[in-house]
């Protein structure tokens, strides 16, 4: 069985004010192990951020199965994920408190097993 390893952008780079911002749901139903991976390039003021990996069996229910370290300055961090711990589908919530800005970026590494 061929493994096939996929990066998708899941929240695009840009300059965020505080509010909460979701990525769309991705099918992971075929996928054995994911990865995801958050940059944080700037920020303007004091804002933090905070990233919540959810999971869904239908992509309508989604619950919080992990999460990253809160960020309050530039740095890059992943979170690494068996395939006992998603379901059927992934989405981030990634939410920007305090004050100003953060401009970050969250990606999904997929490794997927094909016949």
């Amino acid at each position: 069985m061929p493994n096939i390893t996929a990066l998708q952008v899941l929240i695009s780079s840009a300059a965020r004010s505080p509010g909460t911002y979701y990525s769309n749901g991705i099918k992971v139903a075929a996928c054995h192990a994911l990865s995801f991976y958050e940059k944080v390039s700037a920020k303007s003021g004091s804002p933090t951020l905070d990233t919540v990996i959810q999971t869904s069996p239908n992509n309508v229910d989604w619950s919080d199965v992990n999460s990253f370290t809160q960020k309050t300055a530039a740095g890059f961090d992943s979170e690494h994920m068996a395939m006992e711990t998603f379901g059927s589908y992934v989405r981030v919530k990634s939410t920007v408190g305090g004050t100003g800005s953060m401009t970050f970026q969250i990606e999904l590494e997929k490794k997927e097993n094909y016949d």
